[in-house]
Order: structure tokens, then C-alpha cells, then sequence
């Protein structure tokens, strides 16, 4: 499907859809500043000729960019423009493809309005013309969808009225071949897998937990404390886990106390919870409020 470097008037194929697809987007952008510059109108007026406006804004955008410069705004940002067989774009070539989008898009709009009408006029032989009109636009969708895969196959025209009007897409100038910094590239895809692979296990990873084993680890306590049955003062000031004054202090059989919620939480995650503090390993039995142990 690719085209041979030979041919200095070949346009991608991606190139000529993304130009396609900037001047919708453009047509779409002009109409919906003047729906809100006439946002004070009747808007019942705006809906029944929703489709005169819509054929008024093509031909305003065709006189300003393809008769102007045989090129779209599309065309324009990706350096192609309009051509024909015989060289650059003439002014009735130009007549020629405005007169068929703006008619083809008005009658897509239009459509079931008009067939609607033509059955209405035809009496007699209403259902018969009905019939017609519904294969005329089966036949004019088909003829799209085919004339889509010509232009995949061989690269030119693109849309059905382009191939019509006989114009197709050149490079407005010399194209150059894109160097690619592959070595970026690939930096930039190992940093965001590593960023998803972050976001995905970070909240896995039980901080608490894994401060209170490093704490312990470090402790310069080498070997696990033994219970004991009365508390130093100095270590009824805070709790272990949230360095606050402990509110409804608890005991796990070491010398350090904690918050009952703050040792509550840590023991439904981990039944075997170490101390911040000394790494005494938490026991459901010494697990006890520290009035009762004073007493």
C-alpha cells in the first residue's frame, strides 16, 4: 500500500484524512461561535434552517482558504494542498468542488425532508418513488464506502466528492524525510510504564507497616523485650504510631503504648503487628487498655 519514493507528488494517506478531519473540526468550531453569538435569536429560526446555515458556513470557509489559496486549513498545517491532473488547482476546478460539498452536505442534511416532499407530490406513485429514493441513497452510501477503500488501496481522493470534482492532494512543498529520535522515544515509554506500574502498586503497599519493620530493623534493641508489668512514665506520654497523646491507651506487653483506634487498625491488618517503637510483635492477649494494668 505504500507509495514509491519516486512519485515527488505522493501525500500520505494519513496526512489527507487528518486534513479531513481539521477542517470538520474548523466547521465545527465557526458554527458553534455564531450559535452563541445568535444565542439571543429565536432558536426555532436557527433549527429550521439549521441546514442553510451549515451550507453557508462551507462555502464562507471554501472562498476564504481553497479559492484563496487551494488549500484548506487542514491542508495548510500539513503542508498539502489541491491539485489536478493537469498541475495546480484552476478556479473552475475549484467552483466545481465548493458547488459539490456544500450541495452534497445540504442534501445530507436535507434528505428526508425532500424524499419526504417527493412522495407527497408523486400520488399515484408515491410508494414506488419512496422505493427509489431509499436505493438512490443506499447506492450513494455504498459508492462512499467503496470509493473509501479505492483511496486506501491507491492513495488518492479520499472522499467521494473529491473524486468527482477530479482533485486530489499534493505536498504544497518538498516533503522531507521525518527523522525520528528513536532513543527518546523509547525513554519516554519505559518512563511511563514505570509511572503506570507506580500508580498500580502504591496503594497496595502498606506504608505502616513497612516503617514499623524498618524501625525495628534499625532499633539498636537486637532481641525482643519481655513483658512487664509496670510502665515508664516517659512512655505514657505519646502513642507509638501517631506520636500523640495517647487517647484510650492500649498495651500489647511491651513498654510502649498506643491509641486504642491507632493499634486497633494495625491489628485487623496484621494480627502480628511489631511495635514502632521495640518490634515486640503484637499478641491478641496482651492486647489490654493500660488503666487496668496500673490497677
Amino acid at each position: 500500500m505504500a507509495a514509491p519514493s519516486s512519485n515527488s507528488s505522493f501525500v500520505p494517506r494519513i496526512t489527507q484524512l487528518d486534513a479531513a478531519e481539521l477542517d470538520y473540526s474548523l466547521q465545527d468550531l465557526i458554527k458553534s461561535q455564531f450559535l452563541k453569538a445568535a444565542k439571543y435569536l429565536k432558536w426555532k429560526w436557527l433549527v429550521t434552517y439549521d441546514a442553510e446555515i451549515n451550507a453557508a458556513l462551507r462555502l464562507l470557509v471554501w472562498k476564504f482558504t481553497i479559492d484563496s489559496s487551494r488549500a484548506s486549513v487542514g491542508q495548510h498545517l500539513l503542508q498539502t494542498q489541491y491539485g489536478q491532473d493537469g498541475g495546480a488547482l484552476t478556479r473552475s476546478r475549484s467552483s466545481l468542488l465548493a458547488l459539490l460539498s456544500v450541495l452534497s452536505g445540504w442534501l445530507k442534511d436535507r434528505w428526508d425532508l425532500i424524499s419526504a416532499r417527493i412522495v407527497r407530490k408523486a400520488n399515484i406513485h408515491g410508494e414506488e418513488v419512496g422505493v427509489f429514493l431509499k436505493w438512490l441513497e443506499l447506492t450513494i452510501k455504498v459508492a462512499s464506502v467503496a470509493n473509501f477503500m479505492v483511496f486506501l488501496l491507491r492513495g488518492q481522493y479520499p472522499s467521494l466528492v473529491e473524486r468527482l470534482a477530479n482533485v486530489h492532494h499534493v505536498p504544497a512543498a518538498r516533503l522531507q524525510i521525518r527523522q525520528v529520535g528513536y532513543e527518546y522515544m523509547a525513554r519516554e515509554l519505559i518512563w511511563h510504564s514505570f509511572s503506570e506500574f507506580l500508580m498500580f502498586i502504591i496503594p497496595l503497599i502498606n506504608f505502616r507497616r513497612v516503617t514499623s519493620t524498618l524501625s525495628s530493623f534499625l532499633s539498636s534493641s537486637s532481641s525482643t523485650p519481655e513483658v512487664t508489668s509496670s510502665l515508664s512514665p516517659v512512655h505514657l506520654d505519646r502513642c507509638a504510631l501517631c506520636r500523640k497523646p495517647p487517647i484510650l491507651p492500649y498495651h500489647i506487653g511491651c513498654e510502649h503504648v498506643f491509641c486504642y483506634v491507632c493499634i486497633a487498625m494495625e491489628a485487623a491488618k496484621d494480627n502480628q503487628y511489631p511495635c514502632a517503637e521495640c518490634g515486640y510483635r503484637l499478641k491478641e492477649s496482651n492486647m489490654r487498655p493500660v488503666c487496668k494494668m496500673v490497677k
